[in-house]
């Protein structure tokens, strides 16, 4: 049985694990977010993307444009 990553097959191209950056202010279980917030990828869908807060564990979801892959600074 072969098996995909999830995050290969959807066009946004983000994945499983990656540190990225919201690009507008989100709400999720009674606290805001505010733009350029850090969070890491929980899981990928085809319009969805699920995002863990590290510092507070909130989880919350939002659509592939309301966030960013963060760049290197080199």
């Amino acid at each position: 049985m072969q098996m995909t990553l999830t995050g290969d097959i959807f066009s946004h191209g983000f994945r499983p694990g990656e540190t990225v950056r919201l690009t507008k202010a989100v709400s999720a279980e009674g606290t805001t977010f505010q733009s350029g917030a850090q969070m890491e990828i929980e899981q990928v869908y085809d319009n969805t993307v699920d995002l863990i807060h590290q510092e507070t564990q909130i989880l919350m979801w939002v659509r592939p444009d309301e966030i960013e892959k963060l760049t290197s600074l080199s």
